[in-house]
């Protein structure tokens, strides 16, 4: 069964147990909505997860069928750092020269922490934030791999009044 995804090229298909959600055209990686999993995940290793990673791409989407706001603009800049004492710190921004006036002010956020991952799940204790109302909360990110690349969902949230998903795919670098 396939259903486009509020019309932004995004198809469900249906496993019989759990929904699968893909993008055509975004370098082969498939693209899951909030509270859906690959039919056959792939586990990741924490040896897989440790490192350097650079934000390749974002993509938002209205959850209601609007057009999607990307997250951190049309050029978007970040790197997530992960060690094996399970400590992690991210920071993102939007990385176009001038901002347009839609576009400003210019989005930017970091925190880090201790984390914990079980191979779909990544939970973060926040001990350290650019915004200060994230400090000693959970970020709680479903996770996926697809070759090099890793896919971090955020819970859905309200953007620019906009009640959106946001997918950050990530590419490793050492």
């Amino acid at each position: 069964e396939n259903n486009t995804f509020h019309g932004l090229g995004v198809s469900g298909v249906g496993d019989g147990v759990d929904g699968v959600a893909g993008v055509d055209g975004v370098d082969g990686v498939e693209i899951l909505r909030p509270g859906l999993r690959r039919a056959h995940f792939k586990k990741g290793l924490m040896m897989d997860l440790y490192g350097t990673w650079h934000l390749v791409q974002t993509i938002g989407y209205d959850i209601n069928g609007g057009p999607g706001v990307h997250p951190f603009g049309p050029e978007p800049y970040g790197v997530l750092c992960f060690t094996k004492n399970n400590r992690m710190i991210c920071a993102l921004c939007n990385n176009a020269e001038h901002l347009s006036e839609k576009d400003a002010p210019r989005e930017y956020s970091s925190y880090g922490g201790h984390f914990v991952f079980d191979g779909k799940v990544l939970t973060t204790r926040v001990d350290i934030a650019s915004d200060p109302e994230r400090m000693g909360t959970d970020q709680v990110r479903q996770v996926s791999f697809d070759g090099d690349k890793m896919i971090l969902i955020p819970p859905v949230r309200q953007f620019r009044g906009v009640t959106q998903g946001r997918n950050l795919i990530w590419k490793k670098l050492g």
